[in-house]
C-alpha cells in the first residue's frame, strides 16, 4: 500500500533506501519504515490474548508512544493553522509539487503506525504551504529554509525517539 508525499527529503526520511548515495556505509539514522515496523511490533505484543508481564509492559509503552504521536500530529496541525493565519495569499504564484508514492506494509497498519503516516502527511502539507508562501513573497528564502529545516529536524528526532523506545521495549521485555 502507499501514501503520497511531495518532498524528496520527507520521502528519504520515510525510506532511506530511496536515496542512492555514493557513500557505501549505512546511515545510523533510522527511517520512517523502521519506526513504522517498530510501532507495529510493540502494538502486536500489547494485543496478545494471554495476560503476561510482556503484554502489560507493551500496553504501557504503546500508550506512551501513541500519546506522543497524537500530540506531535496536533502540534503540526496547530502550527500550520497559525502560519496560514499570518500569511497573505499563498496561491499567487502557481506551485504544483511532484507527487511521490511511499510504500508500507498494510498488514502492519494499526493505530500507532497509522498515526506516524498521518504525521508524515501533516508535515508534507505544511511544507507544501511553506513553499507556496515563499514563492508568493510571504518571506525570504532564508526564512523558508529555517522553517523547512525546523520541520525536518523535529520529524527526524521523533523517528529516532520512537525507534529507541521500541528497541528498549524489546530489550527490557526479554528480561521480564
Amino acid at each position: 500500500m502507499t501514501f503520497q508525499l511531495h518532498h524528496q527529503q520527507l520521502q528519504h526520511l520515510w525510506n532511506k533506501k530511496t536515496y542512492i548515495s555514493k557513500n557505501k556505509h549505512r546511515s545510523p539514522v533510522p527511517d520512517g519504515i523502521l519506526a513504522f515496523e517498530s510501532l507495529f511490533s510493540v502494538q502486536a505484543f500489547s494485543t496478545k490474548k494471554e495476560n503476561t508481564k510482556e503484554k502489560t509492559f507493551a500496553l504501557i509503552v504503546i500508550k506512551r508512544l501513541e500519546d506522543e504521536l497524537f500530540t506531535y500530529r496536533d502540534t503540526i496541525r496547530d502550527r500550520h493553522k497559525k502560519y496560514k493565519l499570518n500569511w497573505g495569499d499563498i496561491t499567487l504564484t502557481p506551485y504544483n509539487p511532484k507527487v511521490i508514492d511511499c510504500d508500507f506494509d498494510e498488514k502492519k497498519l494499526n493505530s500507532a503506525p497509522a498515526a506516524l503516516i498521518k504525521i508524515f502527511q501533516a508535515s508534507d502539507s505544511l511544507l507544501v504551504d511553506i513553499n507556496r508562501a515563499r514563492r508568493s513573497g510571504e518571506f525570504s528564502h532564508d526564512e523558508y529554509h529555517q522553517h523547512y529545516q525546523h520541520e525536518i529536524t523535529h520529524l527526524r528526532t521523533l523517528i529516532q525517539k520512537i525507534t529507541i523506545i521500541c528497541r528498549s521495549f524489546h530489550e527490557k521485555r526479554k528480561t521480564l
